[in-house]
């Protein structure tokens, strides 16, 4: 009496993202490889494909519950058995998180793709700009330092146990553009000119920049780009672009 008895051929039992076939084995069966038995693999939810199924063993592509039914020739004795192929191809998310900037206040950010599926089975890598690693804190999605390159940042989040991954990008961009200053020739004071101008009307200008003027160090209170100056001294402009924080100053000697 033949007895029918499946296993998996080697430890690939469930198709993955990196699993794309499984070999089923019969040769735990009793009498097998006997020219006696003859071999039908039978499946409603998987497939087979046509002419292995009346193999002794085979691999399979689909997911599904698989039948062997064997006979003895000689006597007519049947016997059969099952097994389960399951499929885990469940791909993690991965989010690398809103777009990023940097500027003069704020010059390095740090990648945060803690939205991403987490899990003990699930990894994590950055990748900057020109393909370089970043390190993690540890195994979360968190980088480990900050960055300060512009452009593009990937992370990829895998499963450790299905082989699947998927991968999120984000861009960094840079605005550290400094404010133009720019004065023209001063005329010296002296008795014939008791008063002088200092025309910075060249300079960055617009409601992102904020001008302040100075004298010795003494903050004054005017805020135009020219500033009417009766003392010899040294004025200082400074100009802020709060759009980014950037700040440009120079010194004018009168």
């Amino acid at each position: 009496f033949p007895a029918a008895e499946l296993s998996f051929a080697n430890a690939d039992s469930v198709l993955n993202c990196v699993v794309g076939l499984v070999e089923i084995s019969s040769e735990n069966s009793s009498n097998y490889n006997n020219d006696a038995i003859t071999y039908t693999w039978m499946t409603v939810d998987g497939s087979i494909d046509a002419g292995p199924e009346n193999d002794e063993n085979i691999s399979v592509t689909v997911p599904g519950t698989y039948v062997l039914e064997i006979e003895n020739s000689n006597n007519t004795c049947v016997s059969t058995d099952s097994i389960i192929v399951l499929l885990d191809d469940v791909i993690p998310m991965a989010e690398a998180g809103i777009d990023l900037n940097i500027d003069c206040n704020n010059n390095s950010a740090t990648l945060d793709g803690s939205s991403s599926d987490a899990g003990t089975n699930i990894a994590y890598e950055w990748t900057g700009p020109n393909g370089e690693n970043i390190p993690t804190v540890g195994s979360t999605a968190i980088s480990a330092g900050t960055v300060t390159a512009p452009g593009t940042y990937t992370i990829l989040v895998s499963n450790t146990i299905n082989g699947c991954s998927s991968i999120d990008t984000l861009v960094l961009t840079a605005d550290t553009d400094l404010p133009i200053i720019d004065v023209e020739t001063i005329i010296s004071l002296d008795c014939d000119n008791p008063t002088s101008i200092i025309d910075a009307s060249g300079s960055s200008f617009g409601p992102d920049f904020e001008v302040t003027w100075l004298q010795g160090g003494t903050e004054l209170t005017e805020t135009d780009l020219t500033l009417d100056v009766s003392t010899a001294d040294v004025y200082t402009i400074e100009i802020l672009n709060t759009s980014n924080n950037c700040e440009s100053s120079e010194d004018i000697f009168v």
